[in-house]
């Protein structure tokens, strides 16, 4: 294989966003990686906060996205995986407080625990009962 150049979009793991691997990264890793994964933001957001709520260890997005590979729904989340010893390595602390309360956010929706509801209340007396 080669390293191959992408166009890099906004994600929740801005420190694995890189258009292009370096080259020493991938020299070392090609002699150990079979395949490579790509998971959802929502997956990501979900990771971050199992691993708040969970653990309380407070990692970045890229530091979470082998959890929210292997997490139902993800691409690792196979019959194959399944009563396997795994090694996640968890990584990056490094997450400004603001956005880690969006994530945190993020996730909760992804876990069905935050919705958004928006409706047009009457500003007459009674308008809140009529909902």
């Amino acid at each position: 294989g080669k390293a191959v150049n992408i166009t890099s979009t906004p994600t929740l793991a801005d420190g694995l966003a890189v258009p292009c691997v370096g080259d020493n990264a991938f020299e070392i890793a090609r002699h150990f990686v079979d395949k490579v994964y790509t998971t959802s933001e929502k997956s990501i957001a979900l990771a971050v906060l199992r691993l708040i709520e969970m653990e309380k260890y407070v990692v970045e997005g890229g530091g979470a996205t082998g959890l929210a590979a292997l997490l139902p729904g993800g691409p690792l989340d196979i019959p194959e995986m399944k009563g396997k010893k795994i090694v996640v390595p968890l990584c990056g602390g490094n997450i400004d407080v603001p956005v880690l309360g969006r994530v945190m956010d993020r996730g909760l929706a992804a876990d069905s625990r935050l919705i958004r509801f928006v409706t047009t209340v009457s500003d007459r007396p009674g308008g809140i009962t009529n909902l």
